[in-house]
Parts: structure tokens; C-alpha cells; sequence
């Protein structure tokens, strides 16, 4: 019989004969790492995946040292060497630890395999280890300088990311801050998701720690992340702070786009700076940036409550130029700004330009209104209330208040008391409906009518604010009903209710009406002794009384004192 060899022998039949003469064998089983190396080497690496799946001897521990020996013995083959890798974590005595950081460098190195690197990264994250995030990353960083693998970010990343993912925050601000320590910078798309996911959670002084970690590396932010946490400071009224991160990516090489600008103007708006405002759509339109019609709207608001009327009437035409159409927003803003600025007429031409173009609000004719009101022209506001009405919008308790305020100042009570009775049996009036009435009889010496309001207001259940009593005090005082002022000033203190500098000047100048000079400066030694701040006002009360009543020489002493304390007081 001819002889046959290795060679001539089939794979399968072979590995047959050898495990047949393995099991006969009175010694221990053979390695199975030996019979790897009778095979050819163009069947070698299917014949090892296949002897992974054969128990190992019960008297054999696989070290760690044997499995990181094998996988770098694949180093060129990553599907042999993962594996190796899933059968050697089913053997008794397998610890991952330097292993995973091996198996990891080897997949990241071929394009084909990064899925798996990112699942065993996702199993080993998710499996019931205690490592912290930074040992993890130091581990792996140490694994490539010990075995001589590339320093690849892509590791550390697709670690990154799984926290992320994870939303386990913790570790991820841990991982975050190592990669940096250890100079591998995260990557902008994941560094955008982790400082979302913490402005998200409200984390935001630990997105703002994290910024600052890559910001002083221009390659490894963009305007995007710059936006992002400017949008995260506006978010909790933090526009100081949003401004300066704008002013360090401006003074950068980052490209600022537009969205990073509206942002900017957002920021400048919210403090009611009109004038930076204003600058940075200029910046916009020289860098070539579309301004947005919101944009546009933010500014033209900003500047009529700052009452720059001039700038904001040219940005509205500006605004139009560039093909942005008039707003109702900004149509109601600039007719408030006109009439505050003194020009009814104005207004009145925007208003009209609102019913030809746009169809006017609820806001709009109360704007309007109001304006009329404060210009006194109550015929105008007679026919355009109708108006109001006639196109179905209902009369708010604004406009019900800015109306019975205009016809109490043009001294037409029966208009204002129509809308007072309207408004009440409407139950809409609030507090300042009736406060309006109030004020208005006490200023008048009416206390009889001033009352009559008053217990209305009770009556149905309205709580009176500290102004409404200050003006019922005011009226006591000036009829010399002190009793009743006082009577009122304790209800004040039963309220919780802050007696101010207000109420104390009321009284003061109640006494010295009264002829109770005495009284009033008790009142004013009182004020001082709760600690209340005097005003101007309240010293020239004090310094008149005083030398109303031929107390001249004490007026002179108090008043130098008052000087010394930085006070202007004027004797007359």
C-alpha cells in the first residue's frame, strides 16, 4: 500500500485521524494551536475558526497573555481575530481588559469592520462593567503604546457616541474630558449631540465646561457648536453670556453664518440694545448675510421700545426693500412708537395702512386706541371703537382700561362710567379697571364715590393692590380723615403688603395738613427706622412742613443732615 502523506491527505480526513489518535493518547490533549500548524497556510484560517468552537482542557485557564498573544498573531486579520476573540470570552478564566483594547485596534484599522468595532464597544459599555469612562480610555490609550498600534480617534469616538446614545451623560462628560487630556479630540458631530443632549437635561454649566475644552482648538468647533451654545445661555436669560461666546467665535477664523447672527441680534434685542442691534444687521448685510424678516421684526421692536423712532421707521423700509413684507407685529409696534413719539397723525396713516393691506388685531385697535386716548382725541376713538366692534373683535378688559382712563382725563365721566358698568357686568373688569375710579374720585376729593368703587371691588371678589390702597390713603389724607388713612395702612400690614416710601409721604404730608406737625415727623423717624429710603420728594415734604410751622431752625438742622447724606431737599 502506497504511503500517504499529509499532503495527499484531505483536510476534513486528516483533521479526523488527529483528534482520533489525540483521544487514544495517554498524555494530555493536544494544543490545538499545534494542529493549527499542520495545515497548509491557504487552509489555516478556516481550520482555526473551527477548533475555537472545541472545549478546552478543564485544567487550563486561558490568561489573558495567550488571548492577547493569539489576536496579535491576526493582526492582518481581523475576522480571525474577532473570532478567536467571541470564543475565547466563553472560556473559563477570560477577562477582557488589554484584549478588547488589541481586538478594537486591529478592526478600526479596516474600513469593512468599523460596524463591529462599534458593537463590541456597545456590548462591553452595556454589560454590568463597574470601569469608569476615563479608565476605559486610559486603558485603550495605554493598550496602543504598549503594543504598537496607531493612536486611532476613531476608538475612542464610537466610545463616545455610545454614551451618548446611552444617555449616560456622566460617562460621557468623563470620556469627553479624557480624550482631551490625552489629546484626541472628540469629533464635531459628536460634540454637538453631548452638548445638546446636556442643554437639553438643563446640564448647562457642564456643556459650557466641555466648550471650553475644545474651544481653544479652532479645528475641533464650527459655527454650529458656537450656535448651539448661545441658544443654550439665551435659554436660561444668560444673554451676557451668550454675547461673549459670540464675540470669541467673531474674533476667530471661523465663517459666521447667518443663523449664529440672528442669534447675536436676539441676544442684543433682549437687552433692549437698540443700537448694537442695529450694528449687527448692518455686519449681516456686509458679509453678504440674508437678514430675516424675523430678524428685521426683532429690531424694529427693540428700537420703538427705546423709543428710537427714526431707526426703526428706516428699517422698515428697509425691510420692505429687501422684499420682506410688512408684519402686523411690526405694523402695531410702529404705530405705538409714532404716537409715544407725539405723532398721532402717524399712527393714524399706519392704521389705515393695517386695514388696506393686513387685517388689524385685537392688539392693533387697542394700540390705536390707547394712542387716541393719550392724545385726548376721544371722538376718534368713539368712532374707531366702533369700528372695532363692527369687524367682530371683542372689547378686552385692556381696551375697556385704556378707554375709561382717556374719558376720565378728558373729564367725560358718563362715557367712562358706560364702559366701567359694561366691564363689570361682563365680568371682565380686573383690579385696574376699578383702580382707575378710585384714583380718579381720590385725586378729586369724591371719597363718597371713591368708596361706593371700592365696595364693588370687594363685593366681586377683586383683591386691591398696594396702589389702590396708597390712593385711599391719599384720599383720607386729603380730606384730614387721618383715622381712616391709618385704618387702611393697617389693613395694608394685615395683607402682607409692603408699606413704601409712598405710603409714608402720603402721611406725612397728611399731618402737616393737619396742622400735626408732631405726628409727621414721628411718621418721617419711623420711615428712617424700618430701614425705607426716603426720596427727594419726601425731604421737600419734611423741610416745608417744617417752615410752614416757623420750625425753621430745626428745618436747617435736618437738612444738613440730609445733605451729608446725599439728598437734594429744597425749603420753600
Amino acid at each position: 500500500m502506497k504511503f500517504l502523506t499529509s499532503s495527499t491527505l484531505p483536510p476534513r480526513l486528516l483533521f479526523s485521524l488527529i483528534l482520533r489518535k489525540s483521544n487514544s493518547s495517554s498524555s494530555s490533549s493536544t494544543s490545538l494551536y499545534k494542529i493549527s500548524e499542520l495545515f497548509p497556510s491557504d487552509t489555516q484560517n478556516s481550520v482555526k475558526i473551527q477548533t475555537f468552537k472545541k472545549p478546552i482542557s478543564e485544567n487550563r485557564v486561558l490568561t489573558q497573555a495567550i488571548v492577547i498573544r493569539t489576536l496579535l498573531a491576526r493582526n492582518d486579520d481581523p475576522v480571525s481575530a474577532l473570532e478567536y476573540y467571541k470564543w475565547a470570552e466563553k472560556n473559563r478564566g477570560f477577562a477582557s481588559g488589554s484584549a478588547l483594547g488589541v481586538l478594537l485596534h486591529i478592526l478600526v484599522k479596516s474600513p469593512e469592520h468599523l460596524r463591529e468595532a462599534k458593537n463590541l464597544l456597545n456590548h462591553y459599555v452595556c454589560s454590568d462593567s463597574v470601569l469608569s469612562a476615563a479608565v476605559i480610555v486610559r486603558r485603550i490609550v495605554n493598550c496602543s503604546k504598549r503594543f504598537g498600534f496607531e493612536l486611532n480617534p476613531r476608538v475612542f469616538n464610537y466610545l463616545l457616541n455610545v454614551y451618548i446614545n446611552g444617555h449616560r451623560h456622566r460617562d460621557a462628560i468623563g470620556c469627553f474630558r479624557t480624550m482631551v487630556i490625552c489629546g484626541i479630540m472628540p469629533w464635531i458631530p459628536y460634540t454637538k449631540t453631548l452638548l445638546s443632549a446636556l442643554v437639553e437635561q438643563n446640564m448647562i454649566g457642564q456643556a459650557h465646561d466641555l466648550f471650553r475644552c475644545v474651544v481653544l482648538r479652532p479645528e475641533s468647533y464650527d459655527c454650529a457648536t458656537v450656535h448651539l451654545m448661545m441658544h443654550a445661555c439665551l435659554k436660561l436669560g444668560q444673554v451676557e453670556e451668550a454675547q461673549k461666546y459670540f464675540m470669541e467665535a467673531r474674533g476667530s477664523e471661523i465663517k459666521l453664518d447667518a443663523s449664529i447672527y440672528r442669534t447675536a441680534v436676539e441676544a442684543a434685542c433682549r437687552k433692549l440694545d437698540d443700537n448694537l442691534a442695529c450694528f449687527l444687521l448692518k455686519e449681516m448685510k456686509e458679509k453678504g448675510l440674508v437678514v430675516s424678516g424675523n430678524s428685521f421684526t426683532r429690531v424694529i421692536c427693540t428700537c420703538v421700545k427705546q423709543r428710537n423712532i427714526v431707526d426703526a421707521i428706516k428699517l422698515k423700509d428697509e425691510m420692505i426693500r429687501s422684499g420682506r413684507p410688512m408684519n402686523l407685529r411690526v405694523a402695531n409696534n410702529l404705530m405705538k412708537g409714532c404716537y409715544m413719539h407725539g405723532d398721532l397723525n402717524c399712527a393714524l396713516e399706519l392704521f389705515n395702512m393695517i386695514k388696506d393691506e393686513l387685517t388689524p388685531n385685537e392688539v392693533t385697535y387697542s394700540v390705536i386706541l390707547e394712542g387716541c386716548c393719550r392724545s385726548g382725541d376721544m371722538e376718534r376713538v368713539q368712532e374707531i371703537h366702533k369700528e372695532m366692534k363692527q369687524a367682530g373683535i371683542p372689547t378686552s378688559v385692556c381696551v375697556v382700561n385704556s378707554l375709561i382712563k382717556g374719558f376720565l382725563e378728558a373729564r367725560l365721566m358718563e362715557d367712562a362710567t358706560k364702559f366701567f358698568d359694561v366691564a363689570v357686568e361682563a365680568g371682565i373688569a380686573n383690579v385696574y379697571t376699578y383702580a382707575s375710579f378710585i384714583s380718579w374720585f381720590c385725586k378729586e376729593g369724591m371719597m363718597d364715590k371713591a368708596y361706593t368703587v371700592w365696595d364693588k371691588m370687594i363685593d366681586k371678589g377683586v383683591e386691591p393692590t398696594a396702589n389702590v390702597y396708597n390712593n385711599m390713603i391719599l384720599g383720607n389724607c386729603r380730606k384730614g380723615n387721618m383715622e381712616a388713612a391709618i385704618d387702611f395702612v393697617s389693613e395694608m400690614l394685615q395683607k402682607n403688603f409692603k408699606v413704601n416710601v409712598v405710603t409714608y409721604s402720603i402721611l406725612i404730608q397728611g399731618y402737616f395738613n393737619g396742622s400735626e406737625s408732631e405726628k409727621a415727623l414721628g411718621m418721617f423717624d419711623h420711615m428712617m427706622s424700618l430701614g425705607i429710603s426716603p426720596t427727594d420728594f419726601t425731604f421737600n415734604i419734611l423741610i416745608r412742613g417744617l417752615c410752614k410751622f416757623g420750625r425753621t431752625a430745626e428745618a436747617n438742622v435736618r437738612m444738613k443732615k440730609l445733605v451729608e447724606m446725599g439728598f437734594s431737599p429744597v425749603c420753600l
